[in-house]
């Protein structure tokens, strides 16, 4: 095993894991498939839990709505001139609403996620130019 190498796992799909080297699990639910006998073989570590405190949630789904926001009258204006029809915001929230938000929603947390393991595992490098 080589311990100066570090894989970042981001699922639970054993098969993208390389398990020769130090495992980083992005979530705990990238241990969801595995058993306890599995775990207690892996040299692991997890990143912390990004939303750990209720105000963090709070900001979260904030954000996440105003993006929500912002996202629905580009998508009424492109679906429309797409399929020659003129629908409007609301028709398109009634539609597509449910998934387009937990959509935003999930992509948020990868992306908050992703950003919490590079702040943590890469660290700066300085360059200088001359």
């Amino acid at each position: 095993m080589n311990k100066n190498k570090i894989c970042l796992v981001t699922t639970s799909l054993k098969e993208f894991w390389d398990i020769n080297c130090k495992i980083i699990f992005l979530n705990e639910g990238c241990k969801i498939n595995l058993t306890n006998k599995e775990i207690e073989q892996l040299d692991f570590e997890n990143l912390n839990f990004i939303f750990d405190s209720p105000t963090s949630v709070k900001e979260g789904i904030n954000y996440c709505n105003k993006l929500y926001n912002s996202f629905l009258p580009i998508i009424t204006k492109e679906l429309n001139k797409i399929h020659g029809i003129n629908k409007t915001e609301h028709y398109y929230h009634l539609i597509l609403g449910n998934w387009l938000i937990h959509f935003i929603h999930v992509l948020y947390d990868k992306y908050l996620s992703l950003e919490n393991a590079k702040k943590k595992l890469f660290k700066p490098v300085n360059y200088y130019f001359r």
